[in-house]
């Protein structure tokens, strides 16, 4: 009887072992899944390029507009755009970001997308080949005195999120397949540093009348981005930095 029972305990344990080794694997292999919603753009398509053109001339537009001094205005993007514009601009974005020398989007990382929910701001991006992994930081935004900031509550690899892990993750997995002289550049560091909520950022562009647009809130919705502005006199925006500093 006792050798019965043993019997049936030790083919017990053996089955809980091999499904928490096909558990194991099913899970491993789900980090290396990309997301459901992960769908890049082909950057040399038509559409796309004129989807990123008009998202690009569209933000211009509103910004340049004539309005009531210091009232607030709202701006909605869709994700669908902002991935567009990320698939067919971003690489010239960075080759013009420094002035004194050209900076190349490396090739080991591939094109990030970003998926917009009532959660936050999902930022996924490729890494290596030919064997790429997918990794997700998620981003709720909000306003600080007046800055904003980009706070990480979620990081995943493909579908499977990582408790505990933190942005730090992110940043090994990049100093792994990325050049390091992309990553040490002054630029780049400010960036990432802004990307992650490790430093403030200043929501503020210069119009080149002399006017300021400032992002005084975000909103994330499903599949939207809200942006509120207010559109001021430079003026207007050194009294409103000198009451923030008293």
């Amino acid at each position: 009887m006792i050798l019965h029972m043993r019997l049936r305990v030790g083919r017990l344990l053996i089955v809980l072992f091999l499904l928490a080794v096909i558990a194991g694997l099913v899970l491993w292999r789900l980090t290396w899944t990309a997301p459901r919603w992960w769908a890049p753009p082909n950057p040399r398509n038509a559409q796309v390029a004129a989807l990123a053109d008009h998202v690009e001339l569209r933000l211009i537009e509103e910004a340049q507009r004539i309005r009531p001094v210091e009232e607030p205005w709202t701006i909605r993007i869709r994700q669908e755009q902002v991935n567009a514009w990320l698939s067919a601009k971003l690489p010239q974005w960075i080759e013009h970001l420094r002035r004194d020398e050209q900076l190349e989007w490396p090739e080991q990382l591939g094109t990030p997308q970003v998926k917009f929910d009532r959660d936050g701001i999902s930022l996924g991006l490729e890494l290596g080949a030919p064997s790429p992994r997918i990794v997700v930081a998620r981003m709720m935004p909000s306003m600080h005195d007046g800055k904003l900031r980009l706070s990480t509550d979620q990081v995943a690899m493909g579908r499977i999120e990582i408790p505990g892990a933190s942005v730090e993750m992110i940043l090994d997995q990049l100093r792994e397949v990325a050049p390091s002289d992309f990553l040490n550049d002054e630029s780049v560091q400010l960036a990432v540093k802004r990307l992650f909520g490790q430093e403030l950022i200043e929501p503020v562009v210069s119009l080149a009348d002399g006017r300021v647009v400032r992002l005084t809130g975000v909103a994330c919705g499903e599949g939207t981005l809200d942006l509120t502005c207010q559109t001021i006199a430079r003026e207007s925006l050194s009294e409103m930095s000198r009451d923030q500093g008293q």
